[in-house]
């Protein structure tokens, strides 16, 4: 199996003095800002949408665990 670059990705490679500077990739993602319309995302931007996720998955994660044990204690799960 062949091992592509970053670059070849369109992607940079981060080292400790660019990695918060933008690549042609990222800056084509954007966000709405209240006062300024679309705004290119920034660090900032960037962090909180990936650790969003990550939350949203650990409350995916924390009921499948909530529902198997109740499956297992004959429980039945809440009407919703």
């Amino acid at each position: 199996m062949t091992s592509r670059r970053s670059e070849d990705l369109g992607f940079k490679a981060l080292t400790p003095d660019n990695w918060r500077e933008p690549d042609e990739t990222s800056q084509q993602f954007a966000r709405r800002s209240e006062i300024a319309g679309m705004v290119a995302m920034n660090d900032v931007d960037w962090a909180r949408a990936i650790l969003s996720k990550q939350l949203d998955a650990r409350k995916v994660l924390a009921a499948a665990a909530g529902s198997t044990r109740s499956a297992a204690s004959g429980e039945s799960a809440p009407n919703r």
